[in-house]
């Protein structure tokens, strides 16, 4: 039998395991929802809200000639949405972002109607077509995000609800531009189509393995062509055939990365 030390101890003894059970509890019920459901935005699995200062700071007020950088990685914003159409995943961002600026200065509404996107010019319009379901819905473009995988858009929860997708927090869609932002730059391009200019090589082997791997990431019409500079030939390696201005920038975005030199030029016709 138990005197009356022993017992109070054993209560004692209990009563801290259960205060440890309840803080423990507390503690994940406090985890962060994951990137792949509804309402997570632009930044994805478990990301804390001091991971994304600039965009919750409105920082990326910038002019959309110049290119920033989030997360390491840099984003070249296009000089105009003419010809942009686009298919892919769109997301949607509410509440962590809800009265905050955006990128274009305007203060986010996650009950309106509007789109992040992190290349078309900020104040352009787009239509968004939810390929699920048929619906489809125009959205100004004033912020820059998503910045998580290979999302597409970002959508307000207004616009989400409207389109059909706000439950399941994904969708494939479709955007297409259908107004340009004012001041933008329209009908000042050179015909296509386009290519992009990654390298000059002296020597045949770096051509050809520059060449090669471009062909293995799916930049198809690529070629290598002859040229003199200064009496030496050179071996000019193109990616890609570009029908549209807006694809041949998407692509450029990508290609800085391993050639920051590279730009876009146009085929002789």
């Amino acid at each position: 039998m138990y005197d009356a030390r022993t017992w109070r101890q054993r209560c004692v003894l209990l009563a801290i395991a259960a205060a440890l059970l309840i803080l423990t509890a507390g503690c994940g019920a406090k985890r962060l929802p994951t990137g792949s459901g509804p309402g997570q935005g632009a930044w994805g699995q478990d990301q804390e809200q001091a991971t994304a200062p600039e965009r919750k700071t409105g920082s990326f007020r910038i002019k959309e000639s110049k290119p920033y950088t989030v997360m390491g990685r840099t984003y070249y914003p296009l000089e105009s949405a003419k010809g942009y159409d686009e298919r892919g995943i769109a997301s949607w961002y509410g509440e962590d972002f809800h009265g905050k600026p955006t990128a274009n200065g305007e203060t986010y509404d996650m009950n309106g109607l509007s789109a992040a996107h992190k290349t078309l010019p900020l104040n352009c319009k787009v239509e968004v077509t939810n390929l699920e379901n048929g619906r489809n819905l125009v959205l100004p473009v004033n912020d820059r995000g998503p910045f998580v995988g290979e999302r597409l858009i970002d959508l307000s929860l207004g616009a989400a609800t409207a389109l059909g997708m706000s439950r399941q927090g994904l969708a494939q869609v479709r955007i297409r531009a259908v107004e340009d932002a004012p001041g933008g730059r329209q009908g000042d391009f050179p015909p296509g189509p386009y290519f992009i200019q990654v390298g000059a090589f002296s020597e045949p082997p770096n051509a050809n393995r520059v060449y090669n791997n471009l062909l293995r990431q799916g930049y198809a019409g690529s070629r290598i062509t002859r040229t003199v500079r200064n009496g030496q030939e050179m071996l000019v390696v193109h990616a890609g055939e570009f029908s549209a201005k807006s694809q041949a920038l998407q692509a450029l975005m990508e290609l800085k990365r391993d050639f920051p030199s590279s730009f876009i030029g146009t085929f002789d016709n």
